[in-house]
């Protein structure tokens, strides 16, 4: 399921005691959701994660595009064909010299990746332009659109779907709380309540993170 700015919004008048969000106003309170996909993207860039063709160019060298943050993983060719992964490219220019140098082709057999490199790939055998992969990626979540100016007052307009998964939820929520009451920072109690809301999102996004590495480790030591 998915939730919209107005679930988080509704929550945020409630915690600020501002029903009407006359202290607090709904365009503001957009743009604080908005600020904390941004936080989540910086904090935990895999939170959104789709599954793309991703067009190769003529050649072994290979550039994630502009608009993916990392690749999680190499699926398979886009058109039928398996993929397997290299550890290293010094094993293939052992056995197989000049590999680089091969004839084209529009389905790779080998995916070399590295995180020392994370933008960059290699294929092999060299790819053609009519070759393409499946993979997963991660993407930056999008903005939701705001409702016309005549609604824009009104907290419960706001009926676009926060671009994240559902358990991201408390993140987004204290992430936007954080802003709200450092609206006020100039009052040490309001500063105080904002850094406990920054903590929350934070130890939540942190525990989405080592919980997604015990099961990664975990499948690993099935493997």
């Amino acid at each position: 399921m998915a939730f919209t700015y107005a679930s988080v919004m509704r929550q945020m008048t409630t915690i600020l005691q501002d029903a009407g969000a006359v202290r607090w106003t709904a365009p503001e309170m957009k743009e604080w959701v908005d600020l904390a996909l941004v936080d989540i993207y910086t904090a935990k860039p895999n939170a959104k994660v789709t599954v793309v063709q991703h067009p190769l160019v003529a050649g072994p060298r290979q550039t994630l595009r502009d608009e993916y943050a990392m690749v999680l993983a190499f699926l398979r060719n886009s058109t039928g064909g398996a993929i397997q992964m290299l550890d290293n490219l010094e094993t293939l220019d052992r056995w197989h010299p000049g590999w680089d140098s091969l004839p084209g082709v529009a389905k790779v057999q080998y995916v070399y990746h590295s995180q020392v490199a994370p933008r960059i790939f290699t294929v092999m055998p060299p790819a053609t332009s009519a070759a393409s992969i499946e993979m997963e990626v991660a993407v930056a979540p999008t903005p939701g659109a705001s409702p016309a100016a005549g609604a824009a007052a009104d907290p419960t307009a706001y009926t676009a779907n926060v671009d994240l998964p559902d358990a991201y939820k408390t993140a987004v929520l204290h992430f936007a709380l954080y802003r709200a009451f450092m609206k006020d920072g100039d009052n040490q109690a309001a500063t105080a309540q904002a850094q406990a809301h920054q903590a929350i999102a934070a130890k939540a996004i942190a525990d989405m993170t080592a919980a997604e590495g015990a099961i990664t480790a975990a499948a690993r030591a099935r493997a």
